[in-house]
């Protein structure tokens, strides 16, 4: 049929894209999609710990940092002390997560004390585990450590994270030193500890327990412990910060 409203010459030449033009903006058109959905997805997820709420209830923590803006948050310490402990039950676990998920916050890291006992390295290391499994419950890809400032479990302290490295590795979970107490409190001291590890366990995960990346030997933060890939000692993992008590942040590689 023809048209009563012709095109002027030229037009179909003009304005009308050839084959190749029409694929061609099709992919610029996709490929900016996605980048764009890539740029809506943070690098960093910053978040805030529970413990400046540490006169209340986790929950009204939970709500003040939702209010604030945040999406993630780190469990540590509220009213009573410890919000999960290696003798936490593990509904209990279950209902923190239930809680914060309700406020729209995910759990990115999990504090939860002391794991040692004097004189039982194999209770230790039973703690530390039953520790890892509360990150997983709860959804945490991260398990911050603080490190003992007790002369007569330190030695234990570190055998028992080097003996948990795979088992954490095997569940997902990244182990970190917070620079805290007088026996890791600088960068440097952390880098020490967490090469100590290293250097006397032989499991691979071990081996990927690696140390903050400091010129000055002062930053804050540890990496995450991840099994390496083929048997490479640095592996690929995650960087993990804790810059302060107050906030968490990891960064997504």
């Amino acid at each position: 049929m023809k048209s009563l409203f012709p095109p002027p010459d030229g037009f179909a030449a003009q304005c009308l894209p050839t084959g190749r033009q029409f694929i061609g903006q099709i992919m610029l058109v996709t490929t900016s999609a996605t980048l764009l959905r890539a740029a809506d997805r943070p690098n960093w997820m910053i978040g805030c710990y529970t413990r400046p709420w540490g006169k209340f209830d986790y929950r009204v923590a939970f709500d003040g940092i939702a209010e604030a803006g945040f999406k993630f948050v780190g469990i540590m310490t509220a009213k009573g002390g410890w919000l999960v402990t290696p003798d936490t039950p593990p509904e209990k676990v279950v209902m923190i997560r239930a809680e914060a998920k309700a406020r729209g916050l995910s759990i990115v890291s999990l504090s939860g004390g002391a794991f040692m006992v004097k004189k039982s390295l194999p209770e230790g290391i039973a703690r530390l585990k039953r520790l890892i499994d509360c990150a997983v419950i709860c959804g945490s890809p991260g398990l911050l450590l603080g490190g003992t400032g007790d002369p007569e479990l330190a030695e234990d302290y570190y055998l028992a994270i080097g003996a948990s490295c795979d088992y954490a590795a095997s569940k997902g979970v990244g182990l970190s030193l917070k620079p805290h107490g007088p026996a890791n409190s600088t960068g440097q001291q952390c880098r020490l500890l967490i090469e100590k590890v290293g250097s006397e366990s032989d499991g691979p995960a071990a081996a990927g327990w690696l140390p903050p990346r400091s010129r000055d030997g002062r930053s804050p933060g540890g990496r995450r412990c991840r099994a390496p890939r083929g048997g490479s000692k640095e592996g690929t993992p995650v960087r993990f910060r804790t810059p302060h008590a107050a906030g968490v942040a990891i960064a997504r590689i």
